[in-house]
């Protein structure tokens, strides 16, 4: 059911994006379009994983995965390819935006975007190297538990803890910028942001929302994939072309 709302989700929001964007040759919109559509696929290849043999209840209770096919296996190694290129397509589109936050401030715009580079880069690696793992796990099915996952556990949760930073950085950003916009109205006298228009910028294009389900996510490293690591991975995605809003 996750996976399926996930897809008619993305679905609308690609249609919608498409229809209202007007300059859809900027880095923002190709990105965000990336990510609607990556996770898509992501999520139809998932589907084709819990529906084979990985996700059977004989295999799932015995860890038994010998039966496994060449084919289930290269589904599985895609979906988890397809994953990493989605985090890396998410942050992109983060650094693009909160850069285009403070555009009209060079200085305060080059602070941001090295903060979140900086964060970026070693993300990125500790997400390579979990990715690699994993899909070499995939590919040796004879083995339960792939040794380096177990020794060095750390990683994916370093990886996810540096994914939940840049998504809470990001939000601190398309925030500061509507308490920045609230006081400038009123300095100059012009009319107030509605009690619900807040509401709305907040919970919808500042990434509240994800911030808080990637840090309940990071909360639960053990947590199911097809579970509330799920629904974070769509409602971040789906978020990107509403902060986009907001932070042009």
């Amino acid at each position: 059911i996750v996976f399926g709302v996930r897809i008619g989700a993305c679905g609308l929001s690609l249609i919608t994006l498409w229809m209202v964007s007007r300059r859809r040759n900027t880095p923002v919109f190709i990105l965000n379009i990336i990510c609607l559509v990556l996770l898509i696929i992501h999520s139809g290849l998932y589907l084709q994983y819990l529906l084979g043999n990985y996700g059977s209840v004989s295999n799932y209770l015995t860890h038994f995965y010998l039966n496994i096919s060449l084919l289930e296996m290269n589904t599985s190694v895609a979906a988890n390819i397809i994953q990493y290129l989605i985090i890396i397509s998410v942050k992109a589109s983060l650094v693009f935006q909160c850069r285009v936050v403070f555009a009209d401030w060079q200085l305060a715009s080059n602070i941001v975007t090295g903060a979140l580079l900086m964060v970026c880069i070693p993300s990125i690696g500790f997400w390579t190297v979990s990715t690699v793992w994993n899909s070499q796990q995939i590919l040796d099915a004879s083995k339960q538990d792939n040794p380096m996952l177990l020794r060095y556990n750390w990683v994916p949760i370093t990886a996810q803890l540096f994914y939940a930073s840049i998504i809470t950085v990001s939000c601190l950003v398309f925030n500061s910028k509507l308490l920045f916009a609230i006081r400038k109205r009123r300095v100059l006298g012009l009319k107030q942001f509605g009690a619900l228009q807040i509401i709305f910028t907040v919970g919808c294009q500042t990434m509240i929302v994800p911030t808080v389900l990637s840090f309940i996510n990071f909360a639960l490293p053990e947590s199911s994939p097809y579970g509330i690591s799920a629904l974070t991975s769509m409602f971040v995605v789906i978020s990107l072309p509403l902060s986009a809003m907001w932070a042009s």
